[in-house]
Formats: structure tokens, sequence, C-alpha cells
């Protein structure tokens, strides 16, 4: 996180009339094991009179090793943190936590008494009175036990060797002319791809090394995810299972270096999945076949080249509705995206009138721009048909692909949201 940034945004709020109030550091980012400048945070956070909240749920239990803390200096300055067991400690999912500096203020927050609980013991910890849940399993039993069997020494162990491995990986890509380094190691993750001779093209760098992600799970060896980094396609390596030896890691960077380049038919394949893929997140059936003018008379895609019109076209749904019929439900958590082809809208909130849609305007960019983070926007205002009207119904996730090709698109997307943000 850039500091000059963060004041930049928290000057720009105190002069737009708002009280900021949180800001959320890394301590280890899923993507990259990146962490943010923690002192400095703090210390703004201090001077501004803002929570600090650090997002150690990836790289947190690092501080267990000796360069964990050093990485993460600046962590114990928090006012919260949040960390996953479930990851660098092993544990099954479903066990989460959250330390908070000020305890009190969890308890203020939760904290309730109504008559069917007023037999409770008042000396003991109720963890109901510290989060949402009354009722719950004890999910911190599994760690207690975890720590009590094995020692702490082991859990220490395992997350060193995870950081050694992925300084083992990051030499061993700088050792590979076929591969590329994309983010250095940094809390056991590194990110690379892989080169290609002759392709220049980065839609097609980013094709070619996605079709070896999946060709690589196929083999039933291992798993590798992927990211992005600044628009960039990368590989991540992670190492969570600790019987996993550097042995292992250079044979799977090995793997990717020398597979054979995907043929056409790989890559038919992998469109065919990423087709049915799409579909299935729609979550309408298929009606009539979307073509070229279909989608060319929505002047948001009219000027689409051909990669982002195909993608239009293999993912994008006509939709019918009839007058008075609601589309969008104000709260729901759907994340479509729409175009309108034909018809009228009505936007509404709260029963009031906000604005009126026609043929070539478009709704739901809130959401749908969103649908990755999984927590983010649900639909901020309904949306019924005024006339009998027909739509085309774009999945999130084809939007987030159709955006990443056209950044025109994103770029009036954004703006749409600025402006309809005003009124939320």
């Amino acid at each position: 996180m850039r500091l000059d940034a963060l004041l930049g945004a928290v000057d720009a709020d105190i002069d737009a009339g708002l009280q900021p109030l949180i800001v959320s550091a890394n301590a280890g980012a899923t993507n990259t094991g990146a962490v943010d400048p923690l002192p400095d945070l703090a210390a703004v956070c201090r001077e501004r009179g803002l929570w600090l909240h650090v997002d150690g749920a990836y790289g947190g239990f690092a501080t267990l090793t000796a360069r964990g803390r050093r990485s993460l200096a600046g962590i114990e300055l928090a006012d919260s943190v949040t960390l996953d067991p479930h990851k660098w400690l092993y544990q099954p999912i479903e066990c989460g936590c959250v330390l908070v500096r000020d305890g009190i203020l969890l308890s203020e927050a939760f904290t309730i008494d109504p008559d069917y609980l007023a037999d409770r013991k008042n000396d003991e910890v109720n963890f109901s009175d510290l989060g949402l849940q009354l009722t719950r399993t004890s999910r911190a039993l599994k760690i207690w036990l975890s720590f009590n069997y094995f020692g702490t020494d082991a859990f220490r162990e395992a997350i060193d060797r995870s950081i050694d491995l992925a300084l083992i990986a990051e030499r061993h890509v700088r050792d590979t002319p076929a591969l590329e380094l994309l983010s250095p190691a940094s809390l056991g993750v590194i990110c690379f791809r892989r080169r290609f001779e002759g392709v220049d093209i980065e839609e097609t760098i980013a094709r070619l090394n996605a079709d070896l992600v999946t060709a690589f799970e196929r083999t039933g060896r291992g798993l590798l995810s992927s990211t992005r980094l600044h628009g960039t396609y990368a590989i991540r390596l992670c190492v969570m299972n600790h019987t996993t030896e550097a042995d292992d890691v250079k044979e799977v960077l090995d793997w990717f270096a020398h597979a054979s380049r995907p043929t056409e038919s790989d890559a038919h394949e992998v469109l065919d999945y990423a087709d049915r893929r799409a579909e299935l997140l729609s979550g309408w059936g298929r009606t009539d076949d979307v073509d070229e003018a279909t989608v060319r008379r929505i002047p948001l895609f009219a000027g689409l080249q051909r990669h982002g019109l195909d993608l239009v076209i293999r993912s994008a749904q006509q939709m019918s509705v009839d007058t008075g019929e609601t589309v969008v439900e104000r709260w729901h958590g759907t994340r479509h995206f729409y175009a309108i082809l034909a018809g009228t809208v009505e936007i509404q909130r709260d029963g009031e009138r906000l604005q009126d849609l026609g043929a070539g305007d478009f709704f739901g960019e809130l959401a749908a721009l969103d649908w990755g983070a999984g927590f983010g926007y649900v639909r901020t205002a309904t949306v019924i048909a005024t006339s009998p009207a027909r739509l085309l119904v774009l999945p999130p996730a084809a939007l987030t692909e159709l955006i990443r090709a056209a950044p025109e698109v994103e770029r009036q997307l954004r703006a749409a949201a600025r402006e309809r943000l005003r009124g939320v």
C-alpha cells in the first residue's frame, strides 16, 4: 500500500464531508505473499484517528518463525488482526480467528442479554458475546489439540519449510530461461509464467499459460493456481503441504518449462470448458442464440474487437420479461449484468422511481464488477419492466474477462458505477 495514496484517499473523504474509519493492510497477500508497510501505516492511523486492521489470513502465522516476525514487523501495532488457521496452521476448514487489541469492543458490539440467557454463568468466557453466533461448535478445540499433540515447533518448522521452498523455487525460475519470474518469493509464494518463443502478444501468452495450468492439473501430480499482477496473467506457486520436498518443487517447475506448447485442440477444449462454466454461472436456461448483430446494437459493445465480441456471443443469453415483471430485486446477491435490447425498465429504490432506461442502456454493473470478491455490492436498487422487454444477460465471470480484454468497456462501466453510487 502506498502511503501517499492512502493519505490522498483520507483527505478526499474528509473534503467530501465523510469520516474515514478503517485502514485494511496486508500481512502476506494471498496471491503474492506481499506485506504492506505496517509500521508506517500504524503511524498514519494513530495520527489520523483511524482503526488499523491487518489481514493476516494467509501470512499472519509466519510470526511463529524468526524470518516471519521480521517480515511482519509492525503487525503488533494493529487494532485487529484476522488469521486463518486452515492455511499455515494446517487445520481443517471452518476455523477462523480475529484478534482485537481492546477486547471490550467486541463485547460491546455483540453482547445481548435476553431473558432466556439470564441463567448463564457470567464468570465464563461466552464466545456468543464476541461474535454473531449464539450456538456453535468449539472450533478452537481442534487447534488446541493440534498444538498439544504436535507442539509449536512442528508448526514453526512446517512454515519455515514453506518459506525455504519458495526461495528455492524463485532461484530455479531465475535459472530457467523458459520461465519468467513475475513476483519474488514472499512468505512462501512466488508467481511466474512460461515464455513461448515467437509469441509476444500478451493475450496469447496468458491463454497458453492458462492452458498449461489446466493441463498440469489433469496430470494429477499437483495443483498450481493463477492470478493477475498488474493485469498480467501469472501462475502462482504456494507450497502448503508439509511433506513437499525441494525436488518436488523443481520437478513441477521443470514440467512448466518443458511441457509441449498447447495445441489448438487443447485450447479448444479449454474454451469449451469456459463456455460450459459461463453457462452454469448464468443461472438462466439458454433461449435465443446471441449473434454479432445483436451484440453490436448495444452502444457499450459496438466497438468491441473480435476477441471481446466472441466472448460476449459465447457467454451472453437473451431474456424476455413482461410489463411489471421484476428483473432485479434490491439487496439480492445476484451478479448478472444486463443490457436492454428492446423495451423499457424503471429503476426503483424504496418504491421511488429513480431512472428510466431503454434500448441500448445497461444496469447491474455494480454487483457484476465486484463478483470476484464474493462479499461486495449486493443489488442497490430494484429494476422493473415498464413494457415488454428483451435483455442481453451476461454472467459476471464473462464480464470480468471482457473488461480485461476491452479496457474501453471497463472505463464506461466504472464511470457509470461511480455516478450511480452517488445515489446509494
